[in-house]
């Protein structure tokens, strides 16, 4: 990608894959990792101390001890995860610089050098953790990385890696031609919905009380990683309009020109 070829990106779901770790597993990355007996032993009691249940129509059913996994929104499950993907790792022939913790990782795959045909069976995914329809192929091509993208295919185990026009990477939809105006009509769409959502519930049209809640609710979905997908002249557009009509709602300013709301 560095040196302006067309790139063929591989997206995994990382999270499908951890919640199906056993526990033994996880604490055995953890001790590699130079965790001590005392800290390993605490992890795997409050791992195993875990249980769920499932509920239908107001029927429970009984509770069950959690085998695999580590509990969504706690404090630990970055750490476990962390180490579980730094483990993973180790062996990948082509990987990219760094691998970004979030539900689906990125690898770069340029060349499939030593070993890894360009065509059929991707050998390079630890103990068949991955179903065929858990991996997304993505072959970017553009101004900047020509487009001489040969289109090749990949297999995992026996079954055809599918192929997506567009992935999200990171928050940011990226498409094969590394468009970004599918992402600033996504980013339009979910400033709109908020902004529509304070116009209805919000009764007060002070300066005061707009402002702090366009910056707070809206601002964010239009600036999200803005320094990644860098709209062109033809999207700003698109992204302006909600400004637009944010500051319409403010009280005294209805009947002035956008520059004048703006000042």
């Amino acid at each position: 990608m560095m040196l302006g070829r067309a790139t063929d990106f591989i997206y995994l779901e990382l999270c499908k894959v951890f919640d199906t770790i056993p526990h033994d597993i996880l604490v055995s990355k953890l001790e590699r990792h130079g965790f001590g007996g005392r800290t390993t032993r605490w992890i795997r009691n409050w791992l195993d101390g875990c249980t769920q249940r499932v509920a239908v129509n107001g029927s429970m059913f009984k509770w069950k001890a959690v085998m695999s996994g580590v509990p969504q929104q706690s404090v630990l499950g970055p750490v476990v995860f962390n180490s579980f993907l730094v483990t993973w790792t180790v062996g990948l022939s082509e990987p990219s610089g760094s691998l970004p913790m979030t539900p689906s990782c990125e690898v770069l795959l340029t060349c499939w050098r030593e070993g890894m045909p360009s065509r059929g069976t991707w050998t390079g995914l630890r103990g068949g953790l991955w179903k065929p329809h858990e991996v997304q192929l993505s072959q970017v091509q553009g101004p900047a990385l020509g487009y001489g993208n040969s289109k090749h295919k990949y297999r995992l185990g026996g079954e055809w890696i599918g192929s997506s026009p567009e992935e999200k990477d990171l928050g940011v939809l990226v498409d094969e031609k590394l468009n970004i105006s599918w992402q600033c009509a996504l980013a339009d769409q979910k400033a709109n919905c908020i902004l529509g959502c304070i116009k209805r519930s919000v009764v007060s049209r002070l300066r005061e009380v707009i402002l702090p809640l366009y910056s707070a609710l809206v601002t964010l979905h239009l600036e999200y990683c803005i320094q990644l997908w860098s709209p062109q002249h033809k999207d700003t557009g698109l992204l302006e309009q909600v400004q637009r009509r944010a500051t319409k709602m403010i009280r005294g300013l209805e009947h002035l020109s956008y520059e004048g709301r703006l000042r």
